[in-house]
């Protein structure tokens, strides 16, 4: 690798490495001229994202199964045009109104106040599906944008209604309507190491039933 010291390599989240040399080829091979020329990256089940600094100038995002992930550490991407985060440990979005953003997916994760997306000028497309919403994100914040012309992806209310009880009962689950059926997902990597699969089928009426009478056991659903 040509842009550092051997420190400063080893400093990267090995799945940020494997991301960028997707792009660019092995990291021995990285200069300061390729780096600066990744504009698309897509990463799964980083532990640390500092090493998105490397490349200024992507455009577009995709993080999937990552943990954490705070915004702050995506702040130096001016470029950004569409940003997904699916699967990650995520809980705040503030800061996300810096970027030029015309596609924002943020699914499963566990995002409470989405009012942030109101000051998103040049957006298009948001998708929310499979968070913790509050009231006011879900029935203010949402019909707001979609007023403005954005186009807005979310969960069906019953099963934003199940995710947000599975928030407020401390469970770090959340539910959603997919393949064959409702399904239940576990964002991030504190329980497993591929969020984005295993997502038990479960219906409404027996996550109900589990919520009411033992809380704890909605994660046997999972063996």
């Amino acid at each position: 690798m040509n842009v550092g010291s051997q420190e400063a390599n080893a400093a990267i989240d090995p799945e940020i490495e494997k991301a960028i040399a997707k792009e660019i080829g092995d990291a021995s091979s990285w200069t300061p001229e390729s780096l600066a020329s990744v504009t698309y990256l897509h990463v799964y089940h980083a532990r640390d994202l500092d090493g998105l600094r490397l490349c200024p100038n992507v455009k577009i995002l995709a993080l999937t199964g990552c943990d954490p992930v705070s915004i702050d550490t995506l702040d130096h991407l001016a470029n950004l045009a569409s940003l997904t985060i699916e699967h990650c440990n995520i809980t705040n979005i503030s800061g996300v109104e810096v970027f030029p953003l015309n596609a924002l997916r943020l699914r499963f994760g566990f995002i409470e106040d989405v009012s942030a997306l109101l000051a998103l000028d040049n957006v298009l497309n948001v998708d929310v599906t499979g968070n913790p919403l509050t009231e006011d994100s879900y029935f203010s914040v949402l019909p707001h944008l979609q007023e403005r012309g954005v186009s807005v992806t979310c969960s069906a209310e019953a099963e934003w209604r199940l995710t947000r009880r599975l928030r407020m009962t401390g469970l770090p689950f959340v539910y959603y309507e997919g393949f064959g059926g409702n399904r239940l997902a576990r964002p991030g990597l504190t329980a497993t190491n591929r969020p984005e699969a295993d997502h038990p089928l479960v219906t409404p009426e027996q996550l109900e039933s589990l919520l009411g009478e033992n809380p704890a056991r909605v994660a046997d659903l999972f063996r």
